[in-house]
């Protein structure tokens, strides 16, 4: 997993990136960790409910959701 993102890193020039594309190699790493975990099946996983106690403004989260598609980006 980890050679794949530094290749990915070697190609990739995100100067030009916002502070939210820029979390490029965060989101690549998420999705490679599933492919990784099924190429090695001798890790056994569980997965599990969890509850979020702190209060979310979902009007406020809602809209910059909203921005983020109109606009491309955070």
């Amino acid at each position: 997993m980890f050679d794949v993102l530094a290749e990915v890193e070697a190609q990739t020039d995100i100067s030009d990136y916002s502070v939210y594309e820029k979390r490029v190699y965060g989101f690549l790493s998420e999705l490679l960790l599933d492919v990784w975990l099924d190429q090695h099946p001798h890790y056994s996983t569980v997965e599990v409910k969890y509850v979020f106690m702190e209060h979310t403004n979902w009007f406020k989260k809602g809209g910059k959701f909203i921005l983020r598609k109109i606009t491309g980006h955070a």
